[in-house]
C-alpha cells in the first residue's frame, strides 16, 4: 500500500482530502469516506480504515466538508487531478450507486 497522497479542490471554499492507493497498479474499485457533523477525515477510525481498505484492493478519497479539518496553508500540495487520473473513480459502473442517493 502507498502512503496517502493529500489533494485539495481549489475555489471559493477549498476542499482538502487524501487519497489512499492500493499497492496494486491497475483499475480497482473506489470507496469514498465522508464525516459526519463537526468531523474530519484524519479523525478517529477514519484512517485506519482506509488503510485497510487499501490493503483489500481499494482506492480510498477521505476529504473534509468546508469548514472542516484541515485549512488552507496546510500541507496538503497535491490536487485532485491524482484521483481523477485513477481510472476506477469514473469508469466503474457501481460509482455513486443508487442504494446512497448517488447517481451514476
Amino acid at each position: 500500500m502507498s502512503q496517502p497522497e493529500p489533494f485539495f479542490l481549489e475555489g471559493a471554499t477549498p476542499i482538502y482530502g487524501e487519497v489512499d492507493l492500493p499497492a496494486q497498479p491497475g483499475p480497482r474499485p473506489t470507496v469514498v469516506i465522508c464525516h459526519g457533523f463537526k468531523g474530519f477525515f484524519e479523525w478517529g477510525f477514519f484512517p485506519p480504515l482506509a488503510t485497510l481498505l487499501a490493503e483489500r484492493g481499494f482506492t480510498v478519497v477521505r476529504f473534509n466538508y468546508s469548514g472542516s479539518g484541515m485549512k488552507p496553508g496546510a500541507s496538503a500540495s497535491a490536487t485532485l487531478p491524482l484521483f481523477a487520473a485513477t481510472p476506477t473513480a469514473s469508469s466503474s459502473p457501481n460509482a455513486a450507486g443508487a442504494r446512497s442517493g448517488g447517481r451514476a
